[in-house]
């Protein structure tokens, strides 16, 4: 295995994050003793920082945020079964997480390829190496669309092919989908099984004998589609791991994090103006033409502004807008008012908006400046999510007047061992050659060549002989 280290620059050049090519090679920036000097370089930046968010000072929410981000992880440890999946100083009746520095990372709850869950690996890791505690966010607010595995597939010649286990309509998150039955289940290993015995891949089977025992057990107590792969994922992983899972869902509902909501929710027309002139200018210096990259603008139109959130109701996840209203805070779904807050007092809207149950979601900005700023102190991207978050310092920076404490980003290329590309074409062209050189020339290939095949032969060489001239 081969590691990319970072150059002894500290500031990353985030758009040059390159996923390796080759298989066994890992991408971790920074790497070796510079992440410990990254995390001691983020806790001073957070501790000297003055920032209030919604009248509660950055460090006090940090504390309260972090505390109820722990809570509810251990919570979900326990709900889903992989309490002893868990290493007992982030869980109650241990040392607990005390004052430890807080890693965190995430991804959306699918069947992942290996760079990102080299980031779950990398996550126990660094927690163990640096003595901190870890929380996995799991993305069960983005939608779902498909949870499927592209499996070796033998169809005249070696390709992948899709095996879809879940398919849903646009928008319906993974915190409000159920999990598979377990008859979906088997049909869908079975459909696997037959793909990796085609393709000659049996070699897989006894890992995924295990995996599909590690998902056996957890359909048991799982309400969601999250709650099921999730607790299959950590079952297949082992443990006791170093790190806590806590869905987004969870997570929205805690009290900090709707104060970070309710602040910008409150200043919308300033923070969608700075929003959207600091993505113009990303688009701009990065000559982006899309504009739904990095993320797309938020619509303001005649007062109502869209905010950079979800609400989840009726089983969908759809866009949230606000709109001053008298002296009110109004919340919208795109056809429906949702919720008056008072404006001027901003305890009381916070106390209104815990009583209403609003299903509020951050979107992947939002999402990454809560964990970043307001939890961890420190955060393990891939590369997706470290070149986007390069707009997301911006946008912090201009709202807050703070940069983000700085993150690290890490991914892996790794193969099943049918070979490379490159390899498989080689060994494509080499066949196509020996098959063209069969049917121009046979007789390379006869060991013992009866009288018939020799008086054939010698035919074959005298019609070249004389074409030769």
């Amino acid at each position: 295995m081969r590691v990319s280290m970072p150059s002894s620059d500290a500031a990353m050049t985030r758009r040059d994050y390159r996923i390796p090519e080759t298989s066994g090679e890992v991408l971790c920036e920074p790497g070796g003793e510079a992440i410990a000097a990254l995390l001691e370089a983020n806790a001073q930046a957070l501790a000297a920082a003055r920032v209030d968010i919604l009248g509660r000072h950055l460090a006090d929410l940090r504390a309260e945020a972090r505390a109820q981000v722990l809570a509810a992880a251990r919570d979900h440890a326990r709900r889903l079964g992989l309490v002893g999946l868990t290493d007992p100083i982030l869980l109650e009746g241990g040392p607990g997480a005390g004052g430890r520095p807080l890693i965190l990372s995430g991804h959306q709850p699918q069947f992942v390829h290996p760079g990102v869950w080299l980031k779950y690996f990398l996550l126990d890791h660094l927690c163990r190496r640096l003595d901190g505690a870890g929380v996995n966010i799991v993305v069960d607010s983005d939608a779902v669309e498909a949870v499927a595995a592209d499996v070796p597939a033998m169809n005249g010649e070696l390709a992948l092919a899709r095996e879809t286990l879940v398919e849903t309509p646009p928008d319906v998150p993974y915190e409000v989908h159920p999990a598979p039955t377990r008859g979906a289940w088997e049909r869908y290993l079975d459909r696997l099984r037959a793909r990796l015995d085609a393709a000659g891949a049996s070699f897989i089977d006894e890992r995924l004998a295990r995996f599909a025992a590690s998902a056996a057990a957890a359909l048991d107590g799982a309400a969601t589609l999250s709650d099921f792969l999730t607790g299959a994922r950590r079952r297949y992983e082992g443990g006791p791991r170093r790190y806590l899972e806590i869905g987004v869902s969870q997570m929205a509902a805690t009290p900090a994090f709707l104060r970070f909501f309710l602040h910008i929710a409150l200043d919308h027309a300033r923070f969608a103006s700075l929003y959207n002139a600091t993505l113009d200018d990303y688009r701009q210096r990065h000559r982006l033409r899309s504009v739904a990259q990095p993320f797309p603008n938020l619509m303001v139109e005649e007062g109502r502004v869209e905010l950079p959130f979800w609400v989840v109701r009726g089983g969908r996840r759809e866009p949230l807008f606000a709109e001053p209203v008298g002296g009110a805070l109004r919340l919208l779904a795109p056809d429906t008012v949702l919720l008056d807050l008072p404006a001027g007092d901003p305890e009381a809207a916070l106390s209104d908006l815990r009583a209403s149950g609003l299903r509020v979601r951050p979107r992947a900005l939002t999402l990454t400046t809560f964990c970043r700023l307001c939890v961890g102190d420190l955060f393990i991207h891939g590369v997706g999510g470290g070149r986007y978050d390069e707009a997301t310092d911006a946008v912090a920076e201009a709202f807050y007047g703070i940069r983000p404490p700085d993150y690290m980003v890490a991914t892996a290329t790794l193969w099943l061992p049918l070979g490379s590309p490159a390899q498989i074409a080689e060994e494509r062209n080499r066949l196509n050659r020996r098959l063209l050189d069969l049917q121009h020339s046979p007789d390379r290939y006869l060991e013992d060549p009866d009288d018939g095949q020799r008086a054939l032969i010698e035919e074959k060489w005298t019609h070249i002989r004389a074409v030769e001239g």
